[in-house]
């Protein structure tokens, strides 16, 4: 339950810097700047705005990458698929002394939460291993020519 709370802490502490600072106040500035100039252009608001909101969602989740505790996890993940065949991902994570200290309930939200982490790692290391076939597959069609 320690570790759970130290995560949403961080998290929330991210989550309260973005709003107590400049974050979205300069998101709301940004937002109609291109709004105008996609007016401008000729340019369709709506194609635009989901532009600028698939932005701002990508800033979001890499600063929420950035968090050292979700890195360390990242970092686990990735070792245990990169180095052993069939490796199972949640139990290279999974702390088996801190679940014998909880109850059932948490226990299963403690299991419940790390494999929903362990699946987004899984589709962030994924996402890099597709860019970075497509930039060698890009790149050795420069070679090519």
């Amino acid at each position: 339950m320690k570790r759970e709370r130290g995560v949403f802490r961080s998290l929330a502490k991210s989550a309260k810097e973005r709003l107590s600072g400049e974050f979205w106040h300069e998101v709301r500035e940004a937002r109609v700047a291109e709004l105008e100039k996609a007016q401008q252009g000729g340019r369709s608001g709506t194609e635009v705005l989901n532009q600028f909101i698939t932005q701002v969602k990508s800033k979001v989740i890499r600063a929420r990458e950035s968090d050292p505790v979700e890195e360390k996890l990242y970092a686990k993940v990735r070792e245990v698929l990169q180095h052993s065949v069939g490796g199972n991902p949640l139990a290279a994570v999974l702390d088996r002394d801190y679940m014998r200290e909880l109850g059932d309930l948490e226990r299963e939200r403690y299991v419940l939460v790390l494999s929903e982490k362990v699946k987004v790692f899984l589709e962030r290391l994924n996402r890099k291993k597709h860019l970075r076939f497509e930039w060698e597959k890009s790149f050795a069609l420069l070679r090519s020519q």
